[in-house]
């Protein structure tokens, strides 16, 4: 009985085995005797229908016995009588039985007790090991100062080993036991297989572990559980950088507690799977390397404007801005370096999904005022989280032209055939003046016309060019049949006062003006003093009516544009 204790929920020890551990509480029955109860430790409730662990701990070398309740804040050495201490059964390597109960008393409660981890049942050493290509990364017997760093295009081989040892009391534990290893859900196990010693394994997948049951295992033999890992996971509009914790837990037969490799806690045995994943541009002109830009630099005319068709990719981004440096000298590209601050941005693109990919963006660049000379032009991308791309070049050599200026402006080359035949001269052709407007076909007039016509040529390029004229055909206006054959049909520009030919352009292309290889680029010709005239051959087919033509010059170059 518990007649010498405050209260019922209490926790206490005795030799109960000796009957000096009891004294007479007055009675007759031997109910009436009392059990000294040594260091009292009185709680609020046992009765809490909870599990609470109660751990009994014995150091042979100071042959101390002590019982630790942590739930409730007790922690106890036992004091023993010198019988007990000088006993040999005890302290001879002796085998020794123990064992635990509990009472009630007068009252009735369902009491249960579950042994956790008794020393020496099972022995077994578990172990976590992560590797790439053969180089570790972590190691649960050893703790990892400076975290290694994965990318996620690479594969993560894990290796967990359980050494169960010989010594262990149990020497068989049936098939069951289970290991969980940590594994976040952004990682996959590569081809779902999991080896227990070279055998294909079934596994649970939890959120963020892995769970093993394994098979039968004998004691005096060591199992590994290897499987390789990927990060899959796409993160949209943000770079990877995660801690990523290496452990397993072992947890076994009921007399053996959890076994634990690695921590879970971040801070000694983890790696970290950093990425980005930073944007790119493509364009068959763009190169990554000036070097190579150079030498497949690209050739550019005056008065032309460079295009470049340019694809900006991005794997997880939303948003992606195109910059440019605009034209650089090759030294200073050379010197370069990416400043979005500086820098112009072309475009700016967005996206609702990683399904669609951004459009194509065409860069122009007007070269009007652009001195002749070679340049470079640096583009890069950066997207929504702040990743560049590379330095992409594209190489221009911007070379000379030569273009046609200026051409004689006929208005539109009009003619009205009206009582011709008169106008007729002994040779059988029709002479109309342009009068700064049409030809006019009322008379015969060797009166120069005030036209301000020229012609002008300017060349820039290392090439020779020439220049072509042809007068077409004469269509009847509104109606489009023709009223002049091509045969005999010219324009002349005749000397002042002269009717003598200067410059003839008839129904057949010919060469009007050309630069020689050692000539003067430049051909500038003022030809408004000039009278001009349209000689046509009569002809049965020659009809009245308003007749138009087209005057075609054409400028062709030796080199290309």
């Amino acid at each position: 009985m518990d007649k010498d204790l405050s209260d019922s929920h209490h926790i206490a020890w005795a030799y109960s085995g000796k009957s000096a551990s009891y004294y007479s509480a007055g009675g007759l029955l031997r109910a009436d005797k009392v059990l000294n109860h040594n260091d009292v430790a009185y709680v609020n409730n046992l009765s809490d229908g909870q599990w609470h662990e109660f751990t009994v701990q014995y150091t042979a070398i100071t042959q101390q016995l002590r019982y630790i309740v942590a739930d409730f804040g007790v922690d106890t050495a036992l004091k023993f009588d010198e019988n007990f201490m000088s006993d040999p059964e005890i302290f001879n390597n002796a085998p020794v039985y123990f064992g635990f109960t509990a009472s009630n008393g007068g009252y009735a409660q369902e009491k249960a007790i579950s042994f956790i981890d008794v020393k020496g049942l099972i022995d077994l050493d578990l172990s976590i090991k992560t590797s790439v290509e053969s180089n570790t990364l972590t190691d649960s017997h050893t703790q990892t100062i400076t975290p290694q760093i994965v990318s996620t295009d690479q594969t993560i081989d894990y290796s967990t080993t359980i050494e169960y040892k010989g010594s262990s009391s149990i020497t068989e534990l049936e098939k069951g036991s289970e290991v969980s290893i940590e594994l976040p859900k952004e990682l996959s196990v590569v081809d779902n297989q999991v080896l227990i010693s070279g055998e294909e394994q079934k596994y649970n997948r939890e959120e963020n572990s892995l769970l093993i049951s394994l098979p039968a295992i004998e004691a005096g033999n060591t199992y590994n559980i290897t499987f390789s890992a990927k990060y899959e996971e796409i993160s949209l509009n943000q770079n990877v950088s995660k801690n990523v914790p290496v452990a397993a837990v072992w947890r076994g037969n009921v007399y053996s507690n959890e076994a634990v490799a690695g921590n879970t806690s971040y801070f000694n045995n983890y790696y970290s799977i950093v990425e980005s994943w930073p944007p790119t541009i493509s364009n068959q002109g763009l190169y990554n390397s000036l070097e190579d830009s150079e030498i497949n630099s690209v050739e550019y005319r005056q008065k032309r404007n460079i295009y470049l068709d340019i694809q900006i990719n991005d794997e997880n981004s939303t948003s992606v801005a195109l910059y440019t440096s605009g034209l650089l000298t090759r030294g200073e590209a050379r010197d370069y370096q990416i400043n979005p601050s500086l820098d112009e941005v072309l475009t700016t693109q967005e996206r609702v999904d990683l399904e669609h990919t951004f459009d194509n963006f065409i860069y122009e660049y007007d070269t009007s005022d652009l001195p002749i000379a070679n340049y470079t032009i640096v583009f890069y991308a950066v997207d929504q989280e702040g990743n560049n791309s590379d330095i992409y070049y594209v190489c221009v050599d911007f070379k000379g032209i030569a273009t046609l200026d200026e051409v004689p402006n006929l208005g539109f080359e009009t003619l009205t055939l009206n009582e011709i035949y008169r106008l007729k001269d002994e040779s059988g052709y029709i002479y109309f003046k342009y009068d700064g407007h049409s030809f006019d076909t009322s008379e015969l007039t060797t009166e120069g016309a005030s036209n301000n016509q020229k012609i002008s040529v300017t060349n820039t390029s290392e090439g020779t060019w020439q220049l072509e004229a042809v007068l077409g055909d004469f269509l009847e206006v509104g109606t489009g049949n023709l009223g002049i054959k091509k045969q005999g049909t010219e324009i002349l520009f005749m000397t002042p006062g002269t009717m003598i030919p200067g410059l003839t352009i008839s129904s057949e292309s010919q060469v009007i003006a050309k630069q020689n290889s050692s000539g003067i680029p430049n051909l500038s010709a003022d030809l408004q003093t000039a009278d001009i005239y349209l000689r046509v051959k009569v002809t049965d087919t020659l009809i009245s009516g308003t007749f138009q033509a087209p005057l075609r010059w054409t400028l062709e170059n030796s080199i290309s544009y």
